[in-house]
């Protein structure tokens, strides 16, 4: 029990520190502090952290059909997306 607790704050963590680190590169870099450009990628990063988590808990919480629906559309794309932005970032 402890070490599933210890890896879940771990991975915790390290996708909080990805998307902090998407959200510096991709948007707070290039937009000026307070538009509208700003505020949208924003919202787009927070939501896919929001994704992310879904993602990772809606397999053992057994959720809704249409939660369900929405979490497999996602998985076929998102953490796929996720590690080659940020490996391109990177490099």
């Amino acid at each position: 029990m402890a070490l599933a607790l210890l890896t879940s704050a771990l991975l915790l963590c390290l996708l909080v520190a990805v998307h902090r680190y998407l959200y510096r590169r991709l948007v707070k870099d290039v937009t000026v502090p307070g538009g509208r450009g700003r505020r949208l990628g924003a919202a787009l990063v927070w939501l896919s952290a929001a994704l992310t988590l879904l993602l990772l808990t809606a397999g053992p919480a057994e959720p809704s059909p249409g939660v369900r629906r929405i979490a497999e559309r996602v998985a076929a794309v998102w953490p796929t997306l996720l590690l080659c932005l940020t490996v391109a970032l990177l490099l």
